[in-house]
């Protein structure tokens, strides 16, 4: 779960209601079992079914044998001339690689190369013959039947001039493969993949609070509070979230310490095996506490979790919110917790060393307190005793500064926010003093109907060049509220690209409304 770009991939949240309870989102159909809750889950979703293909919308298009990142279809040399051809080539940033649809009756479409805006076409009645691109006539050589084919976003290409197939001939995933018309495919040599490149949150159109996501050899595991399970998303495509099928992966025992209130789970490969820290409880009010789950299978979605215990430094005072800071070979545990039961409600973030991935090894100590106005906001506007909680590690790379990136206020105020400290070049993470440069990050906008945003998780995406040249994106993903005043509305789970200011701090930007067109993430 580590790569050279960014070194921490997490997001986690807490919801208090009434005395500091914090459930599940209100649609996660607790009553519901089996395969019925797990469609209830995904009946709602912020991208298209799969299957819709959206008329005006750019794609890019992979054969079936190059799923899931080989070479896409491209107009050859990204050239704007008259009857170039087309082949499959590496993924690239460029518009050579992208085809706007559009619709011309109720069956067929045209596809427009996005560099020369000329039109695919067929060249000829000659089956065999490489497809080209021209300029836009009108004619039926130019226009396409698009079928689903029912699974995957993969499509046939028929044309309607000709009734031929668009092909990968000969079938391969191998870059210069010539695209073709064919009357008879073979195989899956007919069959494509349409890729939007673009995207709009939120990611799933329904209350997911608490939203994580960890990275691991090209896929993507996001999870969220579900309350009284564990469930995991898997996925390449962080921008087709919603349609990714979500499984549960741990059930608690029922009358144990830890049955109730499951809150914000977070995924770590670590020493060769995944763990899974989540907070629970038995259902009483001041009971949370860490726990922690190791799978040795590759992938986490499959294999026995098996139950590790409770994490907790000697103090043993409620905890929730629980991630891993790495720096060099050492682990931290960091979390959010009370510094008692008698001034409960007050949330500090807290540090401690590990000796291995399910034990702390010190006492703890305490990083970062509620001090500031905007680390106090209650739902009602009025500021209570102070909220620090969600940390996660975030870092450039391994020369830039180390920050611990959190959430302030309490999660049902419009005025939740992310926030950082930041580790003094040459400290110590045990020494409270050196963490410094306190500030907020990410803050509500009013503009673009953005409130409390919060929780989140970091994660990278990527392509390499044909020059074998690794080119890279930082993402963060968190929660939100579209409606001013609603402390129980739905959080929903949305994303954003994340810069790098000169000093090495990240530089999240502003929240960006709901309903929008954002480029997805690169080598999508």
């Amino acid at each position: 779960m580590r790569n050279k770009t960014l070194i921490k991939l997490a997001a986690v949240l807490v919801f208090f209601t009434g005395s500091c309870q914090k459930g599940p989102s209100s649609d996660v159909l607790e009553n519901v079992d089996g395969a019925q809750k797990l469609a209830g889950l995904n009946l709602i979703a912020a991208a298209p079914v799969l299957g819709t293909l959206i008329d005006g919308a750019t794609y890019r298009i992979r054969g079936m044998s190059s799923l899931p990142g080989g070479p896409v279809v491209e107009v050859t040399g990204n050239s704007t001339a008259e009857n170039a051809a087309i082949q499959q080539w590496s993924w690239f940033p460029n518009n050579g690689q992208k085809w706007k649809l559009v619709k011309t009756d109720a069956t067929y479409y045209k596809l427009l190369n996005v560099t020369s805006n000329k039109c695919l076409k067929s060249p000829s009645t000659t089956s065999g013959d490489i497809l080209q691109q021209g300029t836009d006539d009108g004619s039926d050589a130019q226009q396409w039947a698009i079928d689903y084919t029912g699974s995957n976003n993969v499509y046939t290409v028929t044309n309607k001039a000709t009734g031929m197939k668009m092909v990968v001939d000969p079938e391969s995933s191998n870059p210069g493969a010539k695209i073709r018309q064919k009357t008879t495919a073979t195989g899956t040599q007919g069959m494509f993949n349409f890729h939007a490149t673009n995207f709009q949150n939120p990611l799933i159109n329904a209350s997911r609070a608490d939203p994580y996501v960890a990275q691991k050899d090209g896929y993507y595991y996001f999870m969220y509070t579900r309350g009284n399970n564990i469930g995991l998303r898997k996925t390449k495509s962080m921008s087709l979230l919603s349609t990714a099928v979500e499984s549960v992966v741990w059930t608690p025992p029922a009358g144990a310490a830890y049955s109730s209130n499951i809150w914000a789970p977070e995924l770590h490969f670590l020493s060769g095996k995944w763990y899974l820290y989540f907070a629970a409880n038995d259902g009483g009010d001041v009971t949370h506490r860490m726990y922690v789950l190791e799978n040795a299978n590759a992938d986490p979605t499959t294999g026995t979790w098996t139950f590790k215990g409770k994490i907790s430094d000697p103090s043993d005072q409620w905890a929730i919110d629980g991630s891993v800071l790495t720096i060099g070979t050492d682990n931290y545990f960091i979390w959010s917790g009370w510094e008692n039961v008698a001034t409960k409600y007050k949330q500090y973030i807290y540090l401690a060393q590990m000796s291995n991935p399910w034990t702390i090894s010190s006492d703890r100590v305490k990083i970062s307190s509620p001090t500031n106005n905007w680390e106090k906001y209650e739902p009602s506007g009025s500021l209570g005793a102070g909220v620090n909680e969600g940390p996660i590690m975030l870092r450039k790379d391994a020369n830039s500064p180390v920050f611990i990136i959190y959430s302030a206020s309490r999660y049902s105020s419009d005025n939740y926010c992310l926030a950082q400290i930041q580790l003094k070049d040459g400290g110590n993470p045990m020494v409270a003093a050196d963490w410094i440069n306190k500030k907020q990050v990410f803050v509500k906008s009013d503009a673009n109907g953005v409130y409390g945003p919060g929780h989140n998780g970091f994660f990278t995406s990527s392509y390499t060049d044909p020059n074998g040249v690794l080119h890279g994106e930082n993402w963060f993903i968190y929660h939100a509220r579209s409606v001013a005043n609603t402390s129980n509305g739905s959080r929903t789970p949305r994303m954003q690209k994340l810069s790098w200011n000169a000093d090495g701090s990240p530089n999240f930007g502003t929240a960006m409304a709901t309903g929008i067109n954002i480029p997805i993430p690169v080598g999508e």
